[in-house]
């Protein structure tokens, strides 16, 4: 159900919407859902297209093709009676003209979905203020977090200039080629660490993604604020290591108005 950037299909989404797709599978499916904005968004753009077909389909196809009750199927009984074995033409004109309608339903529903996959990629791949509201947490198939072994010793001694060391360029176009992100400006953007060094995050690529510097609150400087929060209290024992990495790695901005006992970020 899902492509190789962790995204759910259209057609595992489609499977989810229909109820077609197992209890464990629609399970990871949703609970993919409640993370990720950008598939979040797509199984509402299915869905809408899907309704729309099924709309068209009952007030053009299904009416052409069955029309409920006992009267019409004690009309159909009294054709069937009567028929010879050749279809009187008017049949077959009206066969052809419901398969005509169906025809031009699936046709509209093939567009619609060409349409609104092309909207999603000029989305995710042009328009940069999209790609910030998509980026404000990171995608957890691709970005997880990944920490090394350390002491308080180490985490206590960390001084502010060794907070965010460098990444090479090389790793931060790969970051941004991950997240489909090519046309994206690198200085709207920091290639950061999940867990920040500080913590013991390390510099392996799945504890990095490409976070905002601006355009909304929840952006880089703001993260920064939290992880010299985080480490100010792990070294002060009012939380533990292991804890604040989980924490900054599953929802930093959870983290943070837990935190700072905020909504948004000063």
């Amino acid at each position: 159900m899902f492509d190789h950037n962790g995204h759910l299909t259209d057609e595992g989404l489609i499977l989810l919407i229909d109820g077609e797709a197992s209890h464990a599978s629609a399970d990871e499916a949703l609970a993919h859902c409640a993370e990720c904005l950008a598939c979040r968004s797509r199984r509402t753009q299915l869905e809408q297209a899907l309704a729309t077909f099924a709309d068209l389909y009952s007030s053009t196809i299904n009416p052409q093709i069955l029309e409920p009750g006992l009267e019409r199927r004690a009309e159909l009984r009294a054709q069937l009676a009567t028929a010879s074995p050749k279809p009187p033409a008017a049949w077959l004109g009206r066969l052809a003209q419901s398969r005509g309608y169906l025809f031009s339903a699936m046709a509209i529903l093939v567009f619609t979905i060409l349409a609104l996959s092309r909207t999603n990629t000029f989305i995710q791949n042009r328009l940069p203020s999209a790609q910030t509201a998509l980026r404000l947490l990171p995608d957890r198939a691709l970005t997880p977090g990944a920490i090394q072994a350390v002491d308080l010793t180490e985490v206590c001694l960390t001084q502010p200039e060794d907070l965010d060391p460098a990444v090479p360029l090389s790793v931060r176009k790969t970051v941004f080629q991950e997240y489909g992100m090519n046309v994206a400006k690198d200085n709207d953007y920091q290639v950061d660490y999940l867990i920040n060094p500080q913590l013991g995050g390390t510099r392996d690529i799945r504890n990095l993604w490409p976070e905002p510097y601006g355009s909304t609150v929840w952006n880089a400087h703001a993260k920064d604020a939290l992880e010299d929060r985080l480490q100010h209290m792990v070294c002060n024992r009012q939380i533990d290591l292991a804890s604040a990495q989980r924490e900054i790695a599953t929802d930093w901005i959870t983290a943070y108005k837990k935190y700072f006992h905020a909504d948004n970020p000063a």
